[in-house]
């Protein structure tokens, strides 16, 4: 079975220090609080709880366009925010 190659956000460049706002102004769906769990697991930020310097490391890697988006499974829509 052949591995995957992640899939990445597009490289942010803005000024935002809101995942959700850069994503919006990126033209991604904004995050609910699954969604962001969903994101930091996925680049390997552990025990994702919404503190500060775990959300600063979430734009650090939108900024060098290193941020993987998670894996969804067709069944599972609970990581995707109503707003786009």
């Amino acid at each position: 079975m052949k591995r995957q190659e992640p899939e990445y956000y597009p490289k942010y460049s803005g000024k935002s220090g809101s995942l959700n706002n850069a994503l919006k102004e990126l033209g991604e769906k904004t995050l609910n609080a699954k969604g962001k769990i969903k994101v930091a697991k996925a680049n390997a930020i552990p025990d994702y709880t919404g503190r500060a310097e775990q959300n600063l490391a979430l734009i650090e890697l939108l900024k060098s366009g290193a941020l993987i988006k998670p894996k969804l499974s067709v069944f599972d829509t609970s990581s995707i925010g109503a707003s786009k």
